[in-house]
């Protein structure tokens, strides 16, 4: 190798931006994730991962989830709008307005060609995607309290969605719950916040909330099959793996924790901890 001068750059100070949430698109080769200051990145990791392009957050802008749907980006945030942004031109392409305020998750489904929306007054609204729009369908019934959760089940027909002490499952058909999960308390003054859900075809539901449990409930009958403390401190995030028998949580205590679905000898099935890594330093959000 030739020889050659390296310059070493000493007043260059970068200033890190936490990461709000983060997603992948469905064939799995793009990562979108927003930042601290509002700005969405879409990484390539397709092979060895790059940063492909940058959307600039805005000082009054807010980006609390974002959502692939095939290769469109849509996000939601305290403003109220559900975003759809062009990922060319790298701007917000359209907006729609949610019902009462604030919008704190949404979740897209590929089946029903629908994005749900939980926000800040306890509503879930529907808007179903569009070739070159997205148009607004309904809202679900109300619940008490701020949704800050949802999840589709793969085939669409439901949603389950988190709040404060209460996971609700959703029909989407009727708009209304099929079953109300309460987590408890560790304390009669301390609440239990639900931070992350997931849910499979079979209506398992997996929560992960403040006490630091990753919870495995029956969504057809409202049930708790197993639950698992597994970490010291808040579970922020929890997700499935395509086939729903797999599952993972991480959060304040960066943790990450494998779980699988056993069969046992008498023929039950049975959620376990299967293993632990810790390759994170920092609190662990999406």
């Amino acid at each position: 190798m030739a020889p050659f001068k390296v310059h070493l750059v000493r007043f260059y100070d970068p200033d890190p931006k936490a990461i709000q949430c983060m997603v992948a698109n469905e064939q799995g080769d793009l990562l979108a994730l927003s930042r601290g200051d509002s700005s969405i990145e879409i990484w390539n990791v397709a092979h060895t991962p790059y940063l492909q392009k940058q959307i600039p957050g805005t000082p009054e802008g807010s980006t609390e989830s974002l959502c692939w749907y095939e290769n469109r980006l849509f996000s939601c945030g305290l403003h109220g709008f559900v975003l759809e942004h062009d990922v060319e031109r790298l701007n917000p392409k359209s907006q729609q307005a949610v019902t009462s305020g604030p919008a704190w998750c949404l979740a897209a489904n590929n089946e029903t060609k629908m994005i749900a929306v939980g926000t800040e007054e306890g509503f879930v609204n529907l808007y179903s995607i569009l070739s070159d729009s997205l148009v607004y369908d309904r809202i679900l019934d109300k619940q008490e309290g701020r949704i800050l959760c949802i999840s589709w089940n793969p085939k669409g027909t439901h949603l389950a969605t988190g709040s404060v002490d209460t996971i609700r499952v959703w029909n989407v058909d009727s708009g209304q719950p099929i079953a109300r999960m309460t987590t408890g308390r560790s304390s009669k003054n301390k609440e239990t916040i639900v931070w992350s859900v997931a849910m499979n075809n079979n209506l398992t539901v997996i929560s992960g909330d403040s006490q630091g449990r990753t919870s495995f409930w029956n969504g057809n009958n409202g049930t708790l099959m197993e639950s698992i403390h597994g970490h010291k401190a808040d579970v922020l995030t929890v997700e499935l793996n395509p086939d729903g028998n797999r599952a993972y949580s991480s959060g304040i205590d960066p943790t990450i924790m494998h779980f699988q679905l056993i069969s046992k000898n008498n023929g039950t099935k049975k959620w376990v901890k299967s293993i632990h890594r810790c390759v994170n330093t920092h609190d662990v959000r999406s």
